[in-house]
């Protein structure tokens, strides 16, 4: 939202302010899930 207020970049096609603030949304939640797993899947070392 940032780039398309500055004018970098240009609104997506067939796009509102709310898919514009679902995407990132669903993005971390994932992201966040993915830590949580990897933390269940090796949980005696820190490294990985």
């Amino acid at each position: 939202m940032l780039a398309i207020r500055l004018g970098v970049a240009d609104m997506p096609a067939y796009a509102g302010r709310l898919q514009m603030l679902g995407v990132p949304l669903l993005c971390g939640i994932g992201f966040t899930m993915s830590l949580f797993i990897t933390l269940l899947a090796f949980p005696g070392d820190p490294l990985l």
